[in-house]
């Protein structure tokens, strides 16, 4: 094998990984904010979590530019559903209805807040 082919072999399989979706990063942050804001809801140790839980939604609207309501929607349901989780004795519809319904205040935050 000659010096070029070498080279152009070595260098193909010592690329970089590529970087994370974004869109999964998106997800996972809106999700760690739903938990970290819906958890003191289920435990009062965790109450300090309220103050820190804003803070991975932030990171999340400056990736979301486009979809920052949809993204705040999804993220408010998760975060009001965690909380009235009692709610699925009644009934799970129940549950889910008011979730959406609640969760609306957190996308439009999201939307009206967009990148920080």
């Amino acid at each position: 094998m000659s010096r070029p082919q070498e080279e152009a072999l070595t260098s193909s399989t010592d690329a970089p990984a590529p970087p994370a979706s974004r869109r999964g990063l998106v997800l996972g942050l809106w999700l760690l904010g739903a938990l970290l804001s819906g958890l003191p809801f289920c435990f009062d140790a965790l109450e300090p979590l309220v103050w820190i839980a804003p803070i991975p939604w932030m990171f999340a609207l400056q990736l979301s530019t486009r979809r920052a309501f949809l993204w705040g929607w999804f993220g408010g349901t998760l975060y009001v559903a965690i909380g009235v989780y009692w709610l699925w004795d009644v009934h799970p519809i129940v549950l889910a209805l008011v979730a959406a319904y609640f969760g609306l205040t957190i996308g439009v935050w999201a939307f009206l807040t967009g990148p920080v």
